[in-house]
């Protein structure tokens, strides 16, 4: 697989991650401590991660609104954050389709350099025979003439 197609899923993964974190730290109203940690850690990851500049605008977006709705969340303000929420998923969804079609295109490219690749072989199938036989015709050749020098 090739760098960027496992870089573009990597992202989307820790993408819908993060997207969980969030979702989860709102349904657990602050008394859970694990998922805001673990939306940190993902979020960390996928600032330092080399992805596309599309990509990386997107997501500083993002991860504003995201901080947006925490932030909520934190003063109590829980309908405010929970709307706030639902324009985060969409964003995330965007950024999910975004990286899809990263993914999409690094597969195209890989699978027409494999094309390529295969292409170049095609002459094998019957250069190797061909360069099999002249070489035993020219050891017997080369032998034959060794036999006569003996004689």
């Amino acid at each position: 697989m090739g760098r960027t197609r496992w870089r573009s899923c990597a992202a989307n993964v820790l993408l819908s991650r993060a997207q969980g974190d969030l979702s989860l730290t709102l349904v657990n109203r602050g008394t859970d401590l694990t998922d805001p940690a673990d939306f940190t850690a993902v979020t960390r990851v996928l600032t330092t991660r080399p992805l596309a500049s599309g990509f990386a605008t997107g997501f500083a977006s993002y991860l504003a609104a995201a901080h947006g709705v925490q932030d909520l969340e934190g003063k109590g303000q829980l309908q405010p954050a929970i709307n706030q929420a639902t324009d985060v998923a969409k964003m995330s969804e965007q950024l999910g389709n975004q990286l899809g079609g990263q993914i999409t295109a690094a597969q195209a490219r890989f699978t027409h350099s494999a094309g390529n690749a295969a292409s170049a072989l095609d002459g094998l199938g019957l250069a190797i025979p061909v360069i099999s036989v002249l070489a035993a015709v020219l050891a017997l050749l080369g032998l034959r003439q060794r036999i006569n020098e003996y004689r």
